[in-house]
């Protein structure tokens, strides 16, 4: 685990910017590829971006701190459900 943590301080956020994440973990989650194909995509983002206004607003965070934020809750959503 120390060596993703050291990897993660090494990596920029440009360098980050740059990965097509989606395309990268679809090796091991085939799944990110598919449900595009699957299901309303907008449906979903108008939801998830009427979180992250909430959040912005309420707490004042930027955009990428209530996206931070929300990924976390996620997280913990399914980490406790297992």
């Amino acid at each position: 685990m120390k060596k993703v943590e050291q990897i993660l301080k090494e990596v920029n956020t440009k360098t980050q910017e740059k990965v097509d994440w989606t395309r990268a973990w679809s090796q091991t989650y085939p799944i990110l590829k598919e449900y595009p194909k699957q299901i309303d995509v907008k449906e979903y983002e108008e939801k998830v971006q009427n979180l992250l206004i909430d959040l912005m607003e309420k707490y004042k965070y930027t955009k990428l701190d209530a996206m931070l934020v929300l990924k976390d809750i996620l997280y913990h959503v399914w980490k406790d459900k297992k």
